[in-house]
């Protein structure tokens, strides 16, 4: 006799097609906890649009939005759809209530239905700044980030405190929740596809094409705070002989790409927001990878996964590089600084069996993140509350 599956609901302000570190964390958990006899459907904003097919793990209501803010969708409540669609989920009973990230709108919507609901509710939260994203020097920018800010001050503490659990996906973001709510935040961190990445094929031809370079790779969206122009410097900094046989390929897209193409020499090729199979091509093709990151993100899904490739890891202590990378596995440096990076890449050069090493360590450790394990630490917590 087959169990009854679970009912669960997820709220995410964004979901794939729309790229991201938390897009891909959330497809990839329900995907994983869809084989665990859970039935899941995912409300979130139609951005961008999306007339595709869906995967099938689960359920998908997309919602009519848009964005005051760019990166933070609202629904367009003067629109019949999304009633319409609110109605739907509204009308159904759930087990579960699972939100994503605090600040994000649909994160209010989840707290309003389970508490009208009376359902339980796990907050998972990703990053401790919301400001990393906002970074502007025009009047309407300031504006708009001082809205921000004070709307996670009002409604994103509001969420924090009054989830039924918190769920912390690193260290840095246990820390920033418990200076906000002091009860018990578990960390339960990503997992890795394996799969998938050993599955990709790009890798193949792009290492037989630049098989004479030093190939080095950067995954990220394109806001200031992902420190990609500190390594665009780095890269020009370079001593002559190391310059000439490097090549930089920056994956993602965002704000800043035209600013980071201005800056830019003939060895920074610019891939713009590649499918998530191809970004596993490029990190398996590259020798380097570098985690450039200003403080205040979550744990990078890109960094875990370059780990999982074998890369010399080159990274700053924030957004999970301190919980992950040290000298046997990679290369730590203090802060997100073009002369920093350039010193690093310049010890791969000279120290490259070295560097290899290392690449076999940080794929060791990456194997310690593995989706199965964390799916039923999460499962285990709800069914501990129960």
């Amino acid at each position: 006799m087959h169990k009854k599956k679970k009912k669960l609901l997820v709220f995410c302000g964004y979901y794939p097609p729309h790229m991201g570190g938390m897009e891909s964390h959330a497809a990839e958990f329900n995907k994983m906890l869809s084989r665990k006899n859970y039935d899941i459907t995912v409300f979130t904003s139609e951005i961008p649009k999306f007339n595709g097919k869906e995967d099938g793990d689960c359920e998908v209501i997309r919602f009519p939005a848009f964005e005051i803010i760019s990166g933070y969708p609202l629904p367009k409540f003067w629109q019949i759809a999304f009633w319409s669609k609110f109605g739907t989920i509204w009308k159904k009973d759930w087990d579960l209530v699972v939100s994503r990230v605090r600040f994000f709108f649909t994160s209010f919507l989840a707290m309003f239905l389970a508490k009208k609901k009376g359902i339980f509710w796990i907050h998972v939260e990703h990053t401790p700044n919301i400001s990393i994203a906002i970074k502007s020097n025009s009047f309407m920018g300031r504006v708009k980030g001082l809205m921000a800010q004070v709307y996670d001050l009002l409604i994103g503490r509001t969420i924090l405190k009054t989830s039924d659990l918190n769920i912390s996906i690193s260290k840095n973001v246990n820390k920033f929740i418990h200076s906000i709510d002091h009860r018990r935040s578990p960390v339960i961190s990503r997992g890795i596809d394996f799969k998938k990445i050993d599955e990709a094929l790009l890798g193949e031809n792009i290492k037989k094409r630049h098989n004479k370079e030093i190939i080095i790779t950067v995954a990220a969206r394109l806001i200031w705070w992902k420190g990609v122009q500190n390594v665009i410097k780095a890269i020009d900094l370079l001593p002559v002989e190391v310059k000439k046989k490097t090549i930089l390929f920056v994956c993602g897209d965002g704000e800043a790409t035209d600013k980071l193409k201005e800056i830019s020499g003939k060895n920074v090729v610019f891939l713009g927001s590649v499918a998530r199979e191809d970004v596993f091509g490029y990190l398996k093709s590259s020798d380097v990878y570098i985690h450039s990151s200003y403080p205040g993100g979550g744990l990078s899904t890109s960094l875990l996964e370059a780990m999982y490739c074998r890369c010399f890891i080159i990274a700053t202590p924030n957004e999970g590089g301190s919980e992950l990378i040290d000298k046997k596995n990679g290369f730590l440096i203090e802060k997100s600084d073009a002369e920093e990076i350039r010193d690093a890449i310049v010890y791969y050069y000279k120290n490259m069996e070295e560097a290899k090493k290392r690449g076999l360590a940080a794929k060791k450790k990456a194997l310690n993140f593995s989706w199965d394990k964390n799916i039923n630490k999460f499962i285990a917590e709800w069914n501990g509350f129960k």
